[in-house]
């Protein structure tokens, strides 16, 4: 039922046919073999409807561009070590290079650090009571009319300054790219 024996199983079936024998217990015996199988088979043949579902479940949960790297850092996220997603440090939505180099963050991080500015950005305000977060009904295009490039890069300078000691990596690759705000 495990599927540990299945190598046993293989073999057997195996020298079961080489060594042929045209009786009715031979035959009885290698159809116990073939139905030991049977869960391998069954499994081989809904193998490619799990790997559709799986692609479309990573398809949907994905919320950044995603990437594999080997990093000693990476093993402290019990989530997924393996998982690490590349963070703008600049926001494109605020404006950023979209083709600027992008910050290496353990997935866990990268969902915390968007939650942190996001409630940062709802209270940065102008007179009307526009923000500056991003959500439906504030795009990137309203933010950019309601608030000027250099206002929105003070925001998110004061917002790694606040929080440089929680994601260091993402405040430095921000400052990195625009040293005149640190």
């Amino acid at each position: 039922l495990t599927g540990v024996d299945i190598a046993a199983d293989i073999r057997d079936l195996s020298a079961n046919i080489v060594d042929w024998e045209f009786t009715w217990r031979h035959a009885g015996v290698t159809a116990l073999n073939v139905v030991g199988l049977l869960p391998l088979i069954g499994a081989l043949k809904n193998a490619d409807e799990v790997g559709q579902l799986a692609k479309s479940y990573l398809k949907k949960a994905d919320f950044a561009e995603t990437k594999k790297v080997d990093l000693p850092d990476a093993a402290s996220n019990t989530v997924n070590p393996s998982r690490i997603e590349l963070h703008h440090s600049d926001p494109k939505f605020l404006g950023g290079d979209p083709n600027q180099l992008r910050t290496p963050l353990p997935r866990v991080d990268h969902v915390d650090l968007h939650r942190d500015l996001n409630k940062f950005l709802r209270d940065k305000t102008d007179a009307a009571g526009n923000h500056m977060r991003p959500q439906r009904g504030n795009s990137a295009e309203r933010i950019a009319e309601n608030f000027t490039r250099q206002e929105r890069l003070e925001a998110e300078a004061e917002f790694y300054k606040l929080f440089r000691d929680k994601y260091p990596d993402a405040a430095r690759d921000f400052f990195n790219q625009h040293p005149d705000l640190e």
